[in-house]
């Protein structure tokens, strides 16, 4: 929208990214030749309060904060009463790209990236700003290591995508503190404290610390539930760190670190212990070096120096010859002790690691094959790996008996996703894959198993994710404009709401298994009508079953919506003119709109065909 524009001596280059509050692009100072990054309030918004008010602020915390590790704010403007803010251009990537690339990160670079992240926090805490949406997505590094913190802006209450809650996602909801989950008003810096265990969790083992089917339940795990040690996942992670990231992911905000600084300060502590270590085993091992190992070798070396030692007799003229004899027998004494050795090796049992690692890269080996030509030909090394790792599992208290089990786990997972890859074969639409009969039922029950018993993240569902999106979104989408009457000409009576619940849930899926999809990013513009509506019924549903009144919303054609809808569970006809009146309403605010075009759907619905239908079984 804004490439090619000059403001000021800024010419603007390209988008960098944009979110539910801005977008950010790419200028050049043409003064001095350098990179800066200008903030703009998305379209439409600019004359929107809250809105407004929260890019305000975030362009003032800037305005605070001086740290190597957090974004310059360089100055601030209006474009055409469009307002924008220019901050520091971060040549870099975000650490969710370096986590995507990488799967996980080695724990001495998560220590030297948690030292920067705590530096940034303390800072920041010190001027008394509490982050309140820490997360990879909002850490960026440079080329040359340095972490820059971004985003003070609260983004998470303004997700405009989200369907399970007003000002939430999953995403977001993931690395919440359960003081934040609970609703906590006076949050402290410590809530930013879980945040960053949270964090150094995901870059210590690739995974995050609980996964949920929704935000709801991703706040309970915060709130109540436990979560496994990073050392379970990856081996070598210093005990120092994993407790200290354990200390971190603490329910009770006074069992955390006591600030930021302790934290920055025990992540190099972590380092230094580890230094001392590894110069100890040094050491010790440069001492049983220098030591002859065994009674052939101390033999060899005696007989060289006792040759040494040896006066040479005058006129002898063979010395040399003599020399050359005793090194070659201590050379073929060397050779045959290293050809012992080698069989000694050859014939002695593997220990219970390399048992594991041999099984663990066949199943690799495997992993491999899925992106290639010929994925079934994964089948060859996952066979050996099976006989492998169960062998694991039968030797009682096998160390790695966990690590096997995940192993054939994995494989379980590849297996069900060839049988995806088989059913896709030459298939161009949903309805070919999930038929009626017996192969359709198993295909979508492969689905429903591989999405259900699996976490986002992993990598085979995140296989099976991409092949199925093609087909399985554009269904999704359609079905729910199918049902919610969206698909144009005129729809007969529909069953209301048992149609638009289903709708709802269709959505939902499709924005949880397929957020990158075309049809995802539809969905606030086609259905946020649908989403003010599940909001609406949910908060009768809560009153009706808690018995405690609803609060009313701030926001008038929110109150309204829920009034008529409360009215026309009674009567449908006395719900009619409140619809009517709402529908009719101009749009103030943004906020108004998916309130306002609810209103207009309720009034295209056809009327009961009898009285008895006004008190509708199916409502909740």
């Amino acid at each position: 929208m804004f490439e090619g524009k000059q403001i000021g001596t800024f010419k603007i280059e390209k988008e960098l990214g944009s979110g539910a509050m801005g977008t950010v692009y790419r200028a050049m100072d043409e003064r001095t030749g350098q990179y800066v990054a200008i903030k703009f309030v998305a379209p439409g918004l600019a004359e929107n309060d809250r809105i407004y008010q929260r890019f305000e602020r975030e362009a003032k915390v800037l305005q605070q904060l001086k740290h190597p590790n957090i974004v310059r704010r360089i100055g601030t403007g209006k474009y055409h009463k469009t307002p924008f803010f220019i901050m520091e251009y971060v040549d870099g990537k975000t650490l969710a790209q370096l986590l995507e690339e990488r799967g996980r990160l080695p724990w001495d670079e998560v220590i030297e990236i948690g030292k920067q992240i705590a530096s940034a926090l303390y800072h920041a805490h010190s001027f008394g700003i509490i982050h309140r949406d820490l997360k990879p997505s909002n850490l960026m590094i440079t080329r040359d290591g340095k972490i820059k913190l971004t985003d003070f802006g609260i983004a998470k209450d303004l997700d405009a995508e989200a369907l399970t809650s007003v000002g939430c996602t999953v995403g977001t909801a993931a690395y919440m503190s359960p003081e934040q989950c609970q609703g906590v008003r006076d949050l402290t810096h410590k809530s930013d404290l879980y945040s960053l265990g949270v964090v150094l969790y995901e870059l210590l083992t690739g995974r995050k610390p609980y996964y949920a089917e929704n935000v709801m339940d991703m706040f309970m795990l915060h709130v109540k539930g436990t979560f496994e040690r990073p050392s379970r996942f990856v081996l070598d992670i210093p005990v120092w760190l994993d407790t200290l990231v354990c200390q971190l992911l603490e329910k009770d905000p006074d069992k955390r670190p006591e600030d930021a600084h302790m934290v920055e300060v025990a992540l190099e502590e972590v380092r230094q212990k580890v230094e001392a270590q590894r110069s100890v085993g040094l050491a010790v091992a440069g001492k049983v070096a220098l030591r002859p190992k065994t009674s052939e070798d101390r033999r060899a070396a005696e007989t060289l120096l006792e040759s040494r030692k040896r006066k040479r007799k005058k006129g002898r003229p063979d010395w040399k010859s003599r020399l050359q004899t005793a090194l070659t027998a201590g050379g073929l004494g060397l050779a045959l002790l290293a050809v012992v050795v080698v069989i000694v090796i050859a014939v002695q049992p593997d220990t219970p690691e390399q048992e594991f690692r041999k099984a663990e890269r066949l199943v690799n080996e495997g992993m491999k094959l899925l992106d290639s030509d010929n994925p079934d030909a994964a089948n060859v090394p996952w066979y050996d790996a099976e006989r492998q790792l169960e062998k694991i599992l039968a030797k009682p208290n096998h160390p790695f008996a966990a690590q096997a089990q995940e192993q054939l786990e994995l494989m379980k997972a590849g297996g069900d996703y060839l049988n995806l890859l088989r059913a896709l074969r030459n298939k161009s639409d949903w309805g070919q894959v999930a038929t009626d009969d017996e192969s359709g039922k198993r295909f979508l029950e492969t689905c429903d198993r591989l999405m259900r018993n699996y976490p986002p993240d992993h990598p085979i569902v995140v296989k099976a994710r991409e092949k199925l999106q093609p087909l399985h979104a554009p269904y999704l989408f359609s079905e729910a404009e199918r049902l919610t009457g969206q698909t144009g000409g005129d729809r007969p009576a529909f069953n209301y709401p048992a149609d638009w619940k289903k709708a709802f849930d269709m959505l939902r899926l499709l924005q949880e298994r397929y957020p990158t999809s075309e049809q995802a990013r539809r969905i606030p513009q086609t259905f946020d009508w649908l989403v003010a509506w599940q909001a609406a019924e949910e908060v009768l549903v809560r009153e009706a079953t808690t018995g405690v009144p609803r609060v009313p919303s701030l926001l008038a054609a929110e109150r309204d919506a829920i009034d008529a809808l409360a009215v026309e569970r009674r009567d449908y006809a006395a719900a009619q003119p409140l619809w009517r009146e709402l529908a009719e309403r101009p749009v103030q605010r943004e906020e108004e709109r998916p309130w306002i075009r609810l209103a207009q759907q309720m009034l295209k619905r056809p009327p009961p065909k009898s009285a008895d239908a006004e008190n509708r079984p199916d409502a909740p």
